[in-house]
């Protein structure tokens, strides 16, 4: 892509873009507006009446002009720092054959937040919306990218669209907490640093003055904040309060909430979920008879009272894991604006959540297990021992690692496998817990009936071998990651994390397994199946500091030799292993009712962390509710009389 006449191809680039720093004096004097993001820490202006859509994933937004020019900001954080060339080429990969045509120009580019980059003019393009430009910046370790696709016949005006947008790009630090998410600013003429504190709000009124309406409507931004993309008028608060996110207009109880929520391990109903949401958040709701209710979706309306009694519209969602409770309120008097907020509402969409990240632990040792197959990454002061080694034709991992006061155990698969207890078996004088044999050269199985996952943790307890005394399994949450941990193409497959409580030495103790238990193939022999596990045990109370040290020494086991034959069969178990391990974060958030997605413990998705949990379906119920004549009735002209 790089020409070796670069200096010739970008005199004839600058010739055609006179001002690559500067907005062009054609649009210097047009109302763009701008948009901060604060979990991206950026800030841009945006040309007039151009739409801004965030979808998934939560590093990618797009710019969208009413003709359809598109500007596409991409934003990525690498390992290192690198120069802006370099991250380029990083970007021209997720491109391909688009970057082909591209030219890079020899004038480097300094935007209005200082940061550094480079300019590439893209030629010959023959699609429908063809790539025209972009540009690339770099800020230690972040990454920055702006591409513009246009309009055949409006190239120029696209490219100067870009430029000015590029220009005004700024990174900053946020210093006030998630909790209170900056609203959009307009900077002051000639600022050239980014902002470092929450733009400041302008106070409420005094108490008792009345506040008329804005006509016409505010202005409004797009903001990001705890996994959503918020459509924000001017001048509102956005935070975060127990659980539920609030858009609300300073000095008026006027507004819209979102509270997403995992779902509980009790069966929960859309119309029980409104009177939950409001038990998490400490208010008071009052709602009369539903508007609609049907299937998983309901939608009611009542009052709430937030500070002060308001009129409220509510909605709820539920499907499998996940749920939503969402509304717009305001006082009695001033009801006919809520079918303007509902529409804000309705644009709301939704980047997801994962488990919180644990805290990293260092792992500054490498311990490779005695047949040179396998390796672990351990933290200080931790020993390991074990090995693979083979069991009918097949390598197994039994290893096991301590530290301080946790000891670790992988047995992936556990041997020897098992013959389940037919009653062929009964019949012929077999017992549980025999050995049995079917061919010559084959390892022995254990007779033993099918276990589920706790009853598989509970059969281990029992073992001679075992050193827990007077363990119990207190908890278990079934898992498809867990059973991810063993193939499962035919018969039975269930994988769960098991917690279990008992002493070692006369000191109690806790473990926290994760157990796979899968029929084998039938290649493999009739009425067999096996097990898998990995187990981490630690003293009472030290769960939180578990957690890290689990994960860990899941992520950091590696096959020594993954293109030898051995290596091939164990790639596949080392690869299941993290996924399981990110499942103890799940299950330990799991409760009985709901619970919401935005409090400790979760955060929202991201490009390289997709979601486990989305409500993006209940968004888009809701906006099909909004053109529901009847809803648009209640919502436009009604008051709830």
């Amino acid at each position: 892509m790089r020409s070796p006449h670069l200096l010739a191809v970008a005199l004839v680039v600058l010739a055609m873009s006179p001002c690559l720093a500067q907005p062009s004096s054609a649009i210097a004097g047009e109302d763009w507006g701008t948009a901060w993001f604060p979990e991206w820490q950026l800030y841009l202006r945006v040309p007039p009446d151009w739409r801004l859509d965030c979808p998934l994933p939560a590093s990618e937004a797009r710019l969208i002009s009413p003709q359809g020019t598109e500007i596409a900001i991409r934003l990525w954080i690498g390992t290192q720092e690198v120069s802006a060339e370099e991250a380029a080429q990083e970007y021209e990969q997720t491109l391909g054959a688009e970057a082909r045509g591209a030219h890079p120009s020899e004038q480097a580019l300094v935007s209005a937040g200082g940061l550094r980059g480079l300019w590439f003019t893209v030629e010959g393009d023959p699609g429908e919306r063809p790539l025209l430009a972009y540009v690339v910046y770099t800020a230690g370790t972040k990454r920055v990218a702006l591409a513009v696709r246009g309009i055949k016949g409006h190239e120029t005006a696209a490219r100067q669209r870009l430029e000015a947008t590029a220009a005004s790009l700024r990174l900053g630090v946020v210093s006030a907490p998630l909790t209170t998410a900056p609203s959009v600013e307009t900077p002051p003429s000639g600022e050239t640093t980014p902002p470092t504190t929450t733009p400041s709000l302008p106070p409420p009124p005094p108490a008792g003055v009345p506040v008329s309406p804005p006509v016409p409507l505010p202005a409004t931004n797009r903001v990001v904040m705890a996994g959503f993309l918020l459509t924000v008028p001017e001048g509102w608060r956005t935070s975060l309060e127990r659980g539920t996110l609030w858009v609300e207009k300073p000095g008026e109880p006027i507004g819209y909430f979102l509270w997403p929520a995992r779902a509980g391990e009790e069966e929960t109903g859309p119309a029980d979920l409104p009177a939950r949401w409001a038990a998490e958040a400490g208010l008071e709701l009052d709602l009369r008879s539903p508007a609609v209710q049907q299937g998983n979706i309901f939608f009611g309306l009542g009052n709430l009272t937030r500070g002060v009694p308001v009129a409220a519209a509510i909605y709820a969602w539920a499907e499998r894991e996940v749920a939503l409770v969402m509304g717009v309120y305001a006082p009695p008097a001033a009801w006919d604006q809520t079918a303007q907020t509902a529409k804000w509402l309705g644009e709301t969409r939704t980047l997801g959540w994962r488990p919180a990240e644990p805290p990293p632990v260092e792992t500054p040792q490498i311990w490779v297990d005695p047949s040179g197959e396998i390796s672990l990454r351990l933290p200080a002061q931790w020993k390991a021992q074990g090995e693979v080694r083979q069991y009918n034709r097949r390598p197994v991992i039994a290893i096991t690692a301590r530290g301080g006061d946790m000891e670790f155990a992988w047995y992936h698969p556990f041997t020897p496998a098992f013959r389940d207890f037919t009653p062929i078996l009964q019949a012929m004088g077999e017992t549980e817990g025999s050995r049995y044999r079917e061919a010559d050269g084959e390892d022995y199985l254990r007779i033993l009936g099918w276990r589920s996952p706790p009853q598989f943790v509970e059969y281990l307890l029992a073992q001679p071998f075992e050193r827990l005394r007077e363990a119990c399994v207190e908890r278990s949450v079934a898992s498809k990651e867990v059973a991810a941990l063993l193939p499962g193409e035919e018969g039975l497959h269930e994988g769960a994390v098991v917690w279990v409580k008992g002493t070692r030495e006369g000191r109690p103790r806790e473990v926290v397994y994760l157990v796979a238990t899968a029929s084998l193939p039938l290649r493999d022999g009739a009425f067999r199946w096996q097990a898998a596990f990995c187990s981490l045990e630690y003293p009472p109370g030290k769960q939180v500091e578990a957690l890290p040290v689990l994960r860990a020494l899941a992520t950091g086991a590696q096959v020594e030799h993954p293109r030898s034959a051995i290596g091939l069969q164990l790639a596949p178990l080392v690869r299941a292993l993290p996924g399981a391990v990110s499942e103890v974060a799940v299950a330990l958030g799991a409760t009985r009712s709901p619970t919401s997605l935005l409090g400790a413990g979760y955060e929202p998705a991201a490009a390289e962390r997709p979601p486990r949990w989305s409500v993006a379906e209940g968004l888009d119920q809701w906006r099909a509710l909004l053109a529901l004549p009847e809803v648009q009735k209640r919502l436009a002209s009604g008051g709830l009389d």
